[in-house]
């Protein structure tokens, strides 16, 4: 019993897998780099915390990111193009009125 329960222990610590990861089928791997200057008339919401700005400048991310002020001159961005649905021209996500929210125009039936 000793044995089988030594073989069992062994079997399920190499059957783990490390390497897996959950990733959306929708959206590319894509790395960038973009420098935002707060000066600028298009992107003065960022200057309050949790204010956010649509950036669709060429080359990033798959349909752009929008930036959010988190507060202590901190920012995070997240990609622009819905993760429900496949990329296309009416997939980027939208930001609402109040700066704060970004919804999915595309409704599936």
């Amino acid at each position: 019993m000793k044995t089988l329960f030594t073989l069992l222990a062994v079997f399920l610590l190499l059957s783990c897998d490390s390497g897996r990861t959950n990733r959306n089928p929708y959206l590319q791997e894509i790395s960038f780099r973009i420098d935002l200057n707060l000066n600028l008339p298009s992107y003065s919401a960022l200057k309050n915390t949790g204010n956010a700005v649509y950036v669709g400048s060429q080359g990033v991310g798959t349909k752009g990111i929008f930036v959010i002020n988190t507060g202590f001159d901190s920012f995070m961005a997240f990609e622009a193009s819905c993760p429900n649905h496949e990329p296309s021209s009416c997939s980027t996500m939208v930001l609402d009125d109040d700066k704060q929210n970004v919804t999915c125009p595309v409704r599936r039936l």
